[in-house]
This record gives C-alpha cells, sequence and structure tokens, in this order.
C-alpha cells in the first residue's frame, strides 16, 4: 500500500515537472521572439539601365546594413517612355532582427547611377519590409529618343515626304513651308504624307518640312526635323495638276490664272474679258447682269 502511494507522488511530481518544463520552453521561446533586435539603419544601394520597358533585369540592388539578409526586385511599374518607373524591393531581415521599430527615417538610398531615384514609400512587419522606389523618366538622359531622322521628297518630282520612324514616337507632327511662310499642319501616325493638294493650292515655290515625333503619353521631341527644299516649278506643278502663276499664286483672274500672265481671261473694272496673247487683245462684251 505504501509503495502504490509513493509510485503515485512520483507520477504527480513528474507530471508537474515536465508541466513546468513544457512552460519555461515556450516562455524562452517568446522571450527570444520578443527579444529580437530592431534594424536602426537601413541603407540600399541601386544601380540601373533606365530605359522605356525596362523590368528586373535591368536593376541592381543590395545592403550590406546589419540585420538585413536579404534584398531583392519584387516588381517594376510605369515603364512607358516618358514615365517615372515604380520599382518596390522586398527585404528580409536576419533571424535575431526585427524590422518593427525601425525609423522610416533612417531608411536611405544611394542612387550610384546618380539620376536621382528616390524612396516613395515604406512599409514594414516585423522580418520583412517593402521599399518603393520612383526612377527617373525614362526619356532623362535620352534627348534622341524621339528624334526624326532620314527626311525624304519622292523620286521623280514626288510631293509624298517620308522619315525613318523615331523610337517610341506614336505620332508625328508635319508642318508644309512655302517661301517659309506655312502653309499646312497635319498630325499622322504613319511615316509618310503626300502634299500634293495643298502643292496643287499654293503653286511653285519652294517647299519645306518640318517634323516633331510625340510619344505615346504626349511628351514631344524638343526639335523639329527640316527636310531638304522641294523645288515646284511649271513643270512639275502641271505634273501634279496644278495652274502655274508668274508672281506664286497672287492676283489670280477667272481660271486661276494671274493677271500679268499670258494665255488668259481677264475681267476689268468696266464689265469686259480680255484675253492676252501675243500682245493682242480682244474684248467680248458681257451680258449685263
Amino acid at each position: 500500500m505504501e509503495d502504490c502511494m509513493i509510485q503515485g507522488s512520483l507520477k504527480k511530481m513528474a507530471s508537474v515537472v515536465l508541466t513546468t518544463s513544457m512552460i519555461l520552453g515556450m516562455s524562452s521561446m517568446a522571450f527570444a521572439k520578443n527579444t529580437r533586435t530592431v534594424v536602426q539603419n537601413v541603407k540600399i544601394n541601386i544601380s540601373y539601365d533606365l530605359a522605356p520597358n525596362m523590368n528586373a533585369g535591368n536593376i541592381d540592388v543590395d545592403s550590406d546594413s546589419t540585420g538585413v539578409d536579404d534584398i531583392k526586385v519584387s516588381s517594376i511599374t510605369n515603364t512607358d517612355f516618358g514615365k517615372k518607373p515604380k520599382v518596390t524591393l522586398k527585404l528580409k531581415s536576419d533571424e535575431d532582427y526585427t524590422f518593427k521599430g525601425t525609423p522610416n527615417g533612417n531608411i536611405s538610398l544611394n542612387d550610384k547611377t546618380g539620376k536621382g531615384a528616390t524612396i516613395s514609400k515604406v512599409s514594414s512587419s516585423g522580418t520583412s519590409m517593402s521599399v518603393t522606389v520612383t526612377l527617373p523618366k525614362t526619356s532623362a538622359g535620352d534627348n534622341g529618343a524621339l528624334d526624326v531622322s532620314d527626311i525624304n521628297w519622292g523620286d521623280d518630282d514626288s510631293p509624298i515626304i517620308s522619315w525613318d520612324k523615331a523610337d517610341y514616337a506614336s505620332k508625328y507632327e508635319v508642318k508644309l513651308y512655302r517661301n517659309n511662310s506655312i502653309k499646312d499642319n497635319i498630325t499622322t501616325s504613319g511615316t509618310s504624307y503626300d502634299f500634293r493638294s495643298k502643292i496643287r493650292e499654293n503653286g511653285k515655290g519652294s517647299y519645306t518640312v518640318k517634323i516633331r515625333a510625340v510619344a505615346s503619353n504626349g511628351t514631344k521631341s524638343n526639335k523639329r526635323t527640316e527636310s531638304d527644299e522641294f523645288d515646284v516649278d511649271d513643270d512639275i506643278l502641271s505634273n501634279l495638276g496644278g495652274q502655274s502663276s508668274n508672281n506664286n499664286g497672287g492676283n489670280s483672274g477667272p481660271n486661276g490664272a494671274n493677271s500679268n500672265s499670258t494665255g488668259a481671261w481677264l475681267k476689268d473694272n468696266v464689265g469686259l474679258v480680255v484675253y492676252k496673247c501675243r500682245q493682242e487683245l480682244y474684248y467680248k462684251q458681257l451680258a449685263a447682269d
């Protein structure tokens, strides 16, 4: 009987010891978890190849700050030409450290590219941290990205102007000039345009165009590229279906003829029509209205 009582007491003691050990163990784990060291400073180094449609492969990041175990690019958005890409970075702390309590003001960015990337957002939760970095516009430092080149008038005195496609351009502003005076202003998504009708309308002269590229987000090239001159004489104008004039389209008489030209019907101020040809004058009385 006495032996049974002793055995029962020993079992109870063993149970108490086991329970106490488990409680102490759990307390130790909780204590260890709650005593992680707060990461006080985070310095992120970043370098990148800035370009439209860039991806994570164009970006390198690292950090040698105490308590930071890993950093990587999670995502990149807003990469169209002329926009500022948004890069999301994910950081992981060492197992003895936590980002909970890390002051946002102690998180810094070192742009090794030197173009002015900035931190725009920070959020953290225990052992992980998310940092959003805003890069400069994808057009920064790429002044020629919207340049138009190789502008040419068509062969055989063609009034069709064409040019090479500019990088990242979605449309083009094209201005037509005759003797340095603007005659037409159009916008096209193509890389050629036929000015036949405008040249027929405006007559002989020296024609040029100036072209400026526009990106899909509205960013415009900072310069207009000018073509060579297209000199339109009587023969070229006739081939285009236009009518020639000796004073470049001014003072036109009936049928679009010039008042000083030969071979044209002209109306004078007394109701007569004059036809001047080989210095001979013919008159025809107009019917009274």
